[in-house]
């Protein structure tokens, strides 16, 4: 164990009342927090049952719990036996409180597959258009869920406030019906349980005396109002976080919480944890020029402990150039080194692309088998299985919405008159319209023809024939997203030569994703180790050896689809998440192609290349 700073010590030693710590990139904020609670329990004498530690990620809550664990056992202390600290995420915590209520305990949570049965299942009761569509019912999903966390949520596929609340209230009774909790709610209900019930209220708060929050400024308005509420009697809230690592204004996290603390706590002691462990001086000096241009942050200098740390600024006029010279520099350092580095990205799709890249160069990479690759629940993978459902085991409208205007063939889906998709009754529909008539009828032939093909090839006459493809062309303007896209389908095309010749489409998903998940049961989640290539959301938390951060030019961070003022500040502490990862290296890369500048966080702080 590391000696505590002068900073570190007085937030570890604070006493009753409520404290804000302002902890920067590598300033030890997870070792204050474990100190911190062993401080309460040797020096308090402080029941360590009356100690709730609450973060935002189970992996966080599991691995500061581990850490207090190993603190104990190495101090040869043996509380943890038969008082336990409690550790968990607000989630977590909520979903125990109200099962503690009683009046929830026939409900479970919602998996996501059935929530987005029910919202698909409303649109088609209000004739949407999109109802079958993925991407619509993710909308869809996302509005109701900011919501809930009393953030502004546009309204959805142009649907009107009458059609969206009908929804809304109409997703809340189903729930209620099929006793189901959405994720949301167990903070709302937990919140509504804690403000109506003032003896229950009293209860938890006399059970949690001493409340520490982790990752503080990710916090949201319901989670906010859980914790005073806690809080409320004891007043021993300690709350950790860096409002300049505030990168979650998607979920609905609201940082200015942070900066509002001290108005609703006007006895709060404020503790800056301003000295950083991980980087060189270099590094820190760098990432501090970036930071401080943002606004509406508490005002704060970081200093560094290390000295050193290099920075390479590298310029190139095309991509294919700047390619070349992140694969040479990582090549350049050892590879004992590359398994502690990290390629750092803005999007999923740049993390597909830049791996496929490395591993292309013979460059290991470390993988990590997640849901958000599982291309199971893809929505190419929904609109291949519903083509080959309709031309191989009858024509259900419900496959034919899916797949009908894929590419767009401005089919209405007035002209779907039964469960049963007919040529004879589609042409019925559009007798008068030549143009019409002569689509639909090749497009039933090519059905006829897939038909009586393997499956594996069924699926390639569906892109190649049909048109699919060019629809996932369509999808995009960039070039690389459709690469990704159509590779996506190359490999969902692969699964299918695994189909037997007379099985159910729906029976060979449900047995090839049981294969998957049964191969990789007892597999490491990670699987060889090598250099890490991870989006900046993920790298949050996280620290390396050397860091690459490639594409830093306008309309990739801020990316094209930023339009607020808040939005961009938001980008511009992902920026200074990314560069703070670095312990001793930072490669920055932007390119001149296609008219392309440097990214706007930059200008001023690197110099311009002429």
């Amino acid at each position: 164990m590391h000696k505590a700073s002068k900073m570190q010590s007085a937030a570890i030693h604070h006493g009753k009342g409520p404290a804000i710590v302002i902890a920067g990139p590598g300033s030890g904020k997870t070792f204050t927090i474990i100190q911190r609670i062993l401080y309460l329990i040797q020096n308090l004498k402080v029941n360590p049952e009356k100690i709730l530690t609450i973060t935002f990620t189970k992996a966080a809550a599991t691995e500061m719990q581990q850490r207090y664990l190993k603190e104990l056992s190495d101090n040869l202390c043996p509380w943890h036996i038969n008082q336990p600290v409690r550790f968990g995420t607000f989630h977590s915590i909520c979903y125990f409180i109200i099962k503690e209520t009683g009046l929830m305990n026939n409900y479970s949570l919602i998996k996501e597959s059935e929530k987005r049965k029910i919202i698909e299942m409303l649109l088609r009761n209000q004739n949407i258009e999109d109802a079958h569509d993925y991407d619509a019912v993710t909308k869809v999903l996302e509005a109701i869920s900011r919501k809930k966390n009393l953030l502004k949520a546009s309204l959805p596929l142009n649907l009107t406030e009458v059609q969206f609340c009908k929804i809304e209230d109409d997703y809340e009774d189903m729930l209620k019906q099929l006793k189901l909790l959405d994720f949301d709610d167990m903070i709302l209900k937990c919140l509504s349980f804690l403000k109506t019930n003032h003896e229950f209220c009293r209860k938890w708060q006399k059970m949690f005396e001493y409340i520490l929050v982790d990752e503080f400024q990710d916090i949201n308005e319901p989670q906010y109002q859980v914790i005073k509420l806690l809080s409320a009697s004891s007043r021993n809230l300690f709350a950790v976080g860096d409002d300049d690592q505030a990168i979650y204004g998607f979920r609905g996290a609201a940082p200015e919480i942070m900066l509002r603390f001290q108005r609703d706590f006007p006895d709060a002691v404020q503790y800056l944890l301003t000295e950083n462990y991980r980087s060189g001086n270099c590094i820190v000096d760098f990432a501090d020029k970036v930071i401080k241009r943002s606004n509406h942050r508490f005002s704060k200098t970081v200093y560094p402990v290390k000295r050193g740390g290099r920075i390479f600024i590298c310029f190139k006029e095309s991509r294919r150039e700047e390619e070349l010279q992140l694969l040479s520099d990582i090549n350049r350092i050892s590879k004992e080194n590359q398994k502690l580095s990290a390629v750092i990205v803005r999007t999923n799709l740049e993390v597909f692309q830049y791996t496929a890249l490395l591993k292309q160069h013979d460059i290991s990479v470390k993988e990590t088998k997640t849901k958000e690759n599982d291309i199971f629940h893809h929505y190419i993978m929904e609109d291949i299985s519903a083509f080959l459902r309709f031309c191989k085991e009858g024509c259900h409208r419900s496959d034919f919405i899916k797949i009908m205007n894929k590419p767009n063939m401005y089919l209405s889906r007035m002209a779907l008159t039964g469960e049963i998709i007919t040529v004879e009754k589609l042409t019925g529909y559009y007798k008068y319209n030549t143009e019409m008539t002569d689509k639909i009828n090749l497009f039933f032939a090519h059905c006829q023809a897939a038909s009586g093909l393997s499956p594996s090839l069924a699926v390639r006459y569906f892109r190649k024939i049909i048109g699919y493809d060019n629809y996932l062309r369509d999808r995009t303007d960039n070039e690389n997203e459709q690469c990704h896209l159509l590779k996506i389908a190359d490999n969902i095309q692969e699964h299918f030569k695994k189909m037997k010749p007379c099985e159910k489409t729906d029976e060979f998903l449900k047995r090839i994703r049981n294969m998957d998940n049964s191969g990789c049961k007892n597999k490491p989640q990670t699987e060889l180790p090598g250099i890490s290539v991870i989006t900046m959301h993920a790298a949050k938390g996280l620290e390396f050896h050397s860091v690459f951060l490639p594409d830093l030019n306008e309309g990739i961070i801020p990316g094209k689809n930023v339009k607020t003022p808040e939005e961009t500040e938001e980008e511009r502490r992902l920026l200074y998440v990314a560069i703070t990862r670095a312990e001793d290296s930072l490669y920055l890369y932007y390119t001149r192609e296609r008219n392309r500048k440097l990214t706007r966080f930059l200008e001023g702080i690197i110099p311009p290349h002429q």
